[in-house]
């Protein structure tokens, strides 16, 4: 798989994750029903949070492509800078979600982030925890709506439907 490739595969992928969570959230999709309301409603945040997570994880390894193998994605610099600063924030939010229960001292010696309490407006919420209400979607100090945005702008730039113009 080229480079050129692989990133599209993030930018679909991030994407398919949230637009299938903005589904569930508005109701175009939903998760069969069980009769045990508490096992149900247990799944489904579950469900919510592996959509986020995703999301999260596939733009941040764009982002670190986006970001190295420039060369290799041929993609105009000024639209490159505008998807690595609208996803640098995201690098936070994926760090304390993958290591935020791990010793706070890398291996490597770097001190890790630590997880931060976030006032949401009408809840606080740490990188760890998805808040969703009228006013967005949370994760940390972040609404991912707007992540999404430049991810899906990139997405109509360097994904599949752009793979087929002969490179």
């Amino acid at each position: 798989m080229s480079t050129k490739e692989a990133f599209a595969l993030l930018l679909e992928s991030a994407c398919d994750a949230f637009e299938a969570l903005l589904s569930l959230l508005q109701r175009k999709v939903t998760i069969g029903g069980s009769s045990d309301h508490l096992t149900s409603g247990r799944a489904a945040a579950a469900i919510r949070m592996a959509l986020a997570q995703s999301f999260v994880f596939n733009t941040c390894r764009a982002h670190r492509l986006c970001k190295h193998q420039a060369g290799a994605l041929g993609l105009d610099r000024d639209e490159r800078k505008v998807f690595i600063a609208a996803t640098e924030t995201l690098v936070d939010v994926r760090d304390i979600n993958e290591h935020a229960y791990e010793r706070k001292v890398s291996s490597a010696g770097r001190k890790q982030k630590s997880r931060m309490m976030h006032d949401q407006g009408n809840s606080f919420g740490d990188e760890t925890s998805l808040t969703i209400d009228q006013g967005g979607v949370l994760m940390g100090p972040l609404d991912l709506r707007d992540v999404y945005r430049a991810v899906d702008r990139m997405r109509s730039l360097a994904g599949f439907r752009m793979l087929g113009d002969g490179d």
